[in-house]
């Protein structure tokens, strides 16, 4: 996931959901941690959530992705 947004700068979670082959749920828990640990941050565009890299941790995932 860090990869993914990291090259792509924002995503929804069906992006996720293809690219890792995993079920809609296991995607939403595994962004709803990652946005509770700040890492990703979440914004609605219309109906649809999309998810960023935080930009105050963008030098860390840089760190862990490396």
């Amino acid at each position: 996931m860090l990869l993914y947004l990291q090259s792509s700068k924002l995503a929804m979670a069906s992006s996720f959901t293809r690219m890792l082959g995993i079920s809609q749920p296991q995607v939403s828990r595994g962004l709803k941690t990652l946005v509770e640990c700040s890492l990703f941050k979440k914004e609605k565009i219309g109906k649809t959530w999309v998810y960023t890299i935080a930009k105050d941790k963008l030098a860390l995932v840089q760190e862990l992705t490396a």
